[in-house]
Order: structure tokens, then sequence, then C-alpha cells
């Protein structure tokens, strides 16, 4: 008896814990790599497996190799607020008051010189509940640029991501 009454605490004290509470939420998010030719504009897309309502992305980037141009909300539900006053950073506050999951934010730079990589950080990641989730990992995006049609198959035939 002694032990099934231990057994039985011991599982609901676990079920209990924060670890377990904070583990059915973990999210992972991630930019999209990039192939695009210098001087031009690219897409990139954010996206986020689990359902988030708000976030705050901080990007980090060479501004003399990519420049930021906008973010776009991929959703009617969805505010968001940008702040590119630093040189070679964006910060963006994302509002989705139904939910959002998959590609949440369109981001369009301008490519300026050689490959480079746009670091992501994501912060204050809320789900529908008002519950903070907890990234398990975070992955930046690997901008490829090429001048002509020769360099552009080169590099397709190579797919690298960094992870951060």
């Amino acid at each position: 008896m002694f032990k099934k009454s231990f057994c039985l605490m011991f599982v609901l004290i676990a079920l209990s814990t924060p670890y377990f509470a904070f583990a059915e939420n973990e999210a992972s998010a991630f930019l999209s790599n990039v192939c695009c030719e210098k001087n031009r504009l690219f897409e990139t897309y954010l996206s986020v497996n689990t359902e988030v309502c708000a976030f705050i992305a901080i990007l980090e980037f060479d501004e003399s190799k990519v420049e930021f141009r906008e973010a776009t909300a991929l959703s009617e539900d969805t505010v968001i607020s940008v702040n590119n006053s630093e040189k070679g950073k964006v910060t963006l506050a994302f509002l989705n008051k139904n939910g959002i999951k998959d590609e949440v934010l369109k981001l369009t730079f301008k490519a300026k010189a050689d490959s480079t990589d746009i670091t992501l950080n994501l912060e204050q990641v809320i789900n529908r509940k008002g519950e903070d989730i907890v990234l398990s990992r975070v992955t930046g995006a690997m901008i490829t640029s090429y001048s002509d049609t020769a360099d552009k198959s080169n590099n397709n035939k190579e797919k690298k991501t960094r992870n951060f």
C-alpha cells in the first residue's frame, strides 16, 4: 500500500512541475534560406512550428551585404510593428489575437554583396492562453547571392543551413 501511494504521489508531483508544463509548449522558429541575384530584392519567411499569438523578433545582419526593406504580415489578423533605427538590426513586434503557425511573416531585403547570414532571436513568445512558449531551437537564414546564371546553378546545388 505504501509503495502504491508513494508512486502515485510522485507522479502527481512530477506532472505539476513547471518542466512538464513547458515541455508541451516547446517550439522552434526559423528563417528560410535564400539564393538570389545581387542588387535584387528577395524574400525570406519567418516560420514557427506551433501556434503563437505574440513575440518580439530581432534580426541581425551585415548591412553592407543586405538591406532590410519591409516586413509583411501573412494573416489579416496580424499586427506588426517594425523598428529598424539601428544599423544591421531590425526589431519586430508581432501580435495575432487568434494564434497562427507555420509561415507568419514575410521579410523583404535587398542583396548588396556576396553571401551572408541573417541571425534570428525570438523573445517573449506567447501562445493563445497567454503562456510563455519555450523555444527549443531558433535558426537564422543563409543568404547566397550571385551575379550571373553560372553562379546560380552552382549555388542551387549546395543547400546550406546554419543554426544560431
